[in-house]
Formats: C-alpha cells, sequence, structure tokens
C-alpha cells in the first residue's frame, strides 16, 4: 500500500487531525500531511496552526532527522485553501494570515533537525514553500512544481518568494514566478532545489538513505552547519559571514584560546581569520514580501 511506500505510517490517530507524526527506530522522523475528507491536502490556517505545534514539539524533543510527506495518492500539498480569502476585504486580516503563514513556514526552515520533503504529484503554492523550506527535496519522477498564487490574485508570501531565487537564482525563479508556470521534477532537479528523483516506488528508499547518511555524521556537526547557513544571507548587517552562530556550537570541541591537539582550531582565531569574509547579500525576506503585499516599497 502507498502508505507503507512512503514511510512507516501506521495511520492511528493522534492529538492532530491533518498530521501525522511517527519515530522509527533509527530516530527518524516521519510527518504524514493527511487532511481528514477531502482527497487534497492544502495549506489551511488549521494545517499550519497544527504544524506550528509539532515544530515546537521537535524543538523540545528533537530526532536525527525529519521527513514530510503526504498520504495522498494525488500529490503533497494543492497550494493555499484559496476559499479562505473569498470576500476577505480587511487588508489588515489578509497580511495577518500571511504573516502567520510565513512564521510558521519560517519555524519550519530554523529547525536545527535535518529535514527532508518526499513528494509525489504536486507541490503547489504553500506546498511548494514548505519543500523549499526543508534542507532536502526527494521527488518521483511524476511530481510537478509550481508557484500559481498569481494565477488567483495572490503571491507565494510564506517565503517562496525569498527562498526559491536564493536556491535556483534570480531569473532562473523569476521565469517560474512571473509565469506560474509548472515544473516537472526532472527540471528541478536540473535548477537545482530538487536533491535527486526516483521512480514513485523508490521513494521511501531515497528518502530513508539521504536520512540514514545524515544520522551517521556528527548532530553537533549538523545542528551548526544549519544554522550557518540559514543566518548567513539574513544577518548581513549583524555579522560578515555565519562564523558566530557555528563558533558557539563548536565551542565544547574547541580549547578556549589556542587549538588544541585533536581540536578544531580556537574559536578566536576562527573569528579572526573570518573577518574579511564576503558578506552576505539579502537581508530577511519578510519584509520586502510584507511591503510588496501591501503594495509599497521595501527599503
Amino acid at each position: 500500500p502507498r502508505l507503507m511506500e512512503l514511510g512507516p505510517d501506521t495511520g492511528a490517530p493522534g492529538p492532530w487531525t491533518a498530521w501525522r507524526l511517527t519515530r522509527d527506530a533509527d530516530g527518524i522522523d516521519w510527518l504524514i500531511a493527511d487532511q481528514p475528507g477531502v482527497s487534497a491536502n492544502t495549506v489551511s490556517e488549521e494545517v499550519l496552526e497544527e504544524l506550528d505545534q509539532i515544530l515546537a514539539q521537535l524543538e523540545k524533543d528533537p530526532p536525527k532527522a525529519l521527513v514530510i510527506r503526504s498520504a495522498k495518492p494525488g500529490g503533497f500539498f494543492a497550494g493555499a485553501d484559496v476559499k479562505a480569502f473569498v470576500g476577505a476585504r480587511d487588508a489588515a486580516e489578509v497580511e495577518q494570515r500571511m504573516t502567520r503563514a510565513h512564521d510558521v513556514v519560517d519555524r519550519l526552515a530554523k529547525l536545527t533537525t535535518p529535514t527532508v520533503a518526499v513528494i509525489h504529484g504536486y507541490a503547489l503554492g504553500g506546498g511548494l514553500e514548505i519543500a523549499l523550506a526543508c534542507d532536502l527535496i526527494i521527488a518521483a519522477e511524476t511530481a510537478t512544481f509550481a508557484l500559481p498564487e498569481p494565477r488567483v490574485g495572490l503571491a507565494a508570501l510564506a517565503g517562496g518568494l525569498h527562498r526559491l531565487p536564493r536556491q535556483i537564482g534570480e531569473k532562473q525563479a523569476m521565469g517560474m514566478i512571473l509565469t506560474g508556470r509548472r515544473v516537472s521534477a526532472a527540471e528541478g532537479r536540473e535548477l537545482g532545489f530538487v536533491n535527486e528523483v526516483v521512480p514513485a516506488a523508490d521513494l521511501m528508499t531515497a528518502a530513508r538513505r539521504w536520512a540514514a547518511q545524515i544520522c551517521e555524521l556528527s548532530p553537533m556537526s549538523i545542528r551548526a552547519s544549519k544554522e550557518a547557513v540559514f543566518k548567513g544571507p539574513d544577518s548581513a548587517s549583524e555579522r560578515p559571514w555565519p562564523l558566530r552562530c557555528a563558533i558557539r556550537r563548536f565551542r565544547p570541541c574547541c580549547g578556549p584560546r589556542t587549538s588544541r591537539k585533536g581540536r578544531w582550531p580556537s574559536p578566536r582565531s576562527v573569528r579572526r581569520n573570518g573577518r574579511a569574509a564576503r558578506p552576505g547579500i539579502n537581508k530577511s525576506g519578510r519584509k520586502p514580501e510584507r511591503d510588496a503585499f501591501r503594495g509599497g516599497r521595501s527599503h
């Protein structure tokens, strides 16, 4: 059955209605999206609220890796719940919803736990934004991706307009954003936001292989590396390069002022040698996205 092809999901009910969370014997968490009573998952307010609760739990009790996938045969997420915006006239209320969505997806991206999105079928709009917030994307050969929000008068304001250009370059990203066109798994791999494309029957095998490779490494090193990558471009005004966060993680392995045999160089030396590093080029994506939604200009 499909559930077993994609992960160790027992289908047993849990504390959430749209998600199921299972930790396997290897310490890997499998997060399954499965909204009840519908054939396709949508990124609704309820889905985001439950995801936020789950992320809070994972922050307190982190697994070795987190795999996110859908139990729906058709695909991952079909995008935002457009019906929630029908008749909306209060710009402040809509902005609050979009800010909330941005915050939850941003929280996913900030997890110190390595995250793997497993995609079969479609990953559209908010679904692609959730996938882009993961560290790795493993896709079935038949998977398709798009940010089609402009077709219905919306925009990808849950971080997609910031993460996609960062991951594949501005020109390639604009080609997707400004047209809303669908991209195949093979093209996503070529563009660079998909890590691996496999037959649908091999998705679980591929996801486990990636997760197992991650689990073989030092958890502290993985956390430090993730934090450095995430904070670097978003903190150009705060530091020239994401050294401070990495140094903080590695400090228990370092000598207090000088390097010791068998240990990493001292934090002071690393900090001094890294001051000439090229600064990041982007600040946080939230303000320009929020200003664009308002129709204003970011400064």
